[in-house]
């Protein structure tokens, strides 16, 4: 999915990374109003300049902790997408700003 819709940017800083096992990337889907339905989805993400602006809230995230980057499915213009997720470098995931980068939707 990465190298398929991702930026050059993207690609280029993570395929290699995630390829060798040097970052760890993970699927940040469960919601807990979802009970499991996966296409229940109240995560949101909204065109903010030339990114995007998710708000979303994500209630069990394997290997959160560890994670270098995740994948958020959230809804934009009324379908679901797929969002890029990854913290700077100084700080832990749980604490950083996003830096968002969409995968799928098209503005």
């Amino acid at each position: 999915m990465l190298s398929s819709y991702a930026p050059e940017a993207v690609k280029s800083a993570w395929l290699p990374k995630i390829a060798s096992g040097e970052s760890l990337v993970v699927l940040a889907y469960q919601e807990h109003a979802a009970r499991y339905k996966f296409e229940n989805c109240e995560a949101k993400a909204a065109v903010a300049g030339d990114s995007w602006a998710l708000t979303a809230i994500k209630s069990i995230v394997p290997a959160g902790d560890q994670a270098d980057a995740f994948i958020v499915p959230a809804m934009a213009n009324g379908k679901m997408a797929l969002f890029w997720w990854s913290a700077p470098q100084q700080a832990s995931a749980r604490a950083a700003t996003a830096r968002k980068m969409a995968l799928a939707p098209q503005k």
